[in-house]
């Protein structure tokens, strides 16, 4: 699995929309998502985005 990382920016990865992020995720790859909830570091917009990948890509991530 080749790992493509994004372009960085005086030494800094810029912020990523959560689409943009999970187009770095490669294909059958295992995440695990953390967060405290209550909104705090919820991963909500991720989770979602990666739904949306998968409803146009049919390619499976598992998430933990």
């Amino acid at each position: 699995m080749d790992l493509v990382k994004p372009k960085r920016f005086n030494g800094r990865v810029p912020v990523l929309s959560a689409q943009e992020a999970v187009n770095y995720i490669p294909d059958e790859a295992t995440l695990c998502v953390l967060g405290a909830g209550g909104g705090i570091l919820e991963a909500t917009t991720l989770i979602t985005a990666l739904a949306e990948k998968y409803q146009t890509t049919q390619t499976r991530v598992t998430c933990h």
